[in-house]
């Protein structure tokens, strides 16, 4: 988000993603949802031996962090904008 700022938790970046993109309307809350759900869902595969996901959920998840690859990716590309 700014070159050399860098960030060792999940918390911060999300945090800092909503500072820097949702906060000035370069993107939605929607994609700042989408980040938080998926470590919501790492968390729990990772913390939880029993944890399962349904396969609509995670197909669901794969195809909003696509949406957000896609946003990331203009931002990069154009950061100006």
């Amino acid at each position: 988000m700014i070159k050399g700022d860098e960030h060792t938790s999940y918390a911060e970046i999300l945090s800092r993603f909503s500072h820097h993109f949702v906060r000035t309307g370069r993107t939605s809350e929607g994609i700042r949802e989408v980040l938080a759900q998926a470590e919501t869902d790492r968390n729990q595969a990772d913390y939880d031996a029993f944890f399962v996901f349904e396969i609509q959920a995670a197909e669901d998840l794969v195809s909003d962090v696509s949406q957000f690859t896609k946003v990331a990716r203009r931002a990069i590309e154009n950061p100006r904008e």
